[in-house]
């Protein structure tokens, strides 16, 4: 539902401003940063936006949920 608008997140640093950016831009009324090892819960929210982010805080992915 947001990817197309958030695609241009991936291989950026992860930052407060790139995180508001990716949500406002997608129309998604939540997003987080999503670290490798963090503790998530399994609930899906189709209107949380996700950046998957690698060791060194690059944003590799995004998805909603």
């Amino acid at each position: 539902r947001f990817l197309p608008a958030a695609e241009f997140a991936v291989g950026k640093k992860a930052s407060p401003e790139l995180l508001e950016q990716a949500r406002t831009r997608a129309g998604a009324q939540y997003a987080r940063f999503l670290k490798p090892n963090d503790m998530i819960t399994l609930e899906y929210r189709s209107e949380r936006l996700n950046l998957n982010v690698d060791e060194q805080g690059v944003v590799t992915r995004v998805n909603c949920g």
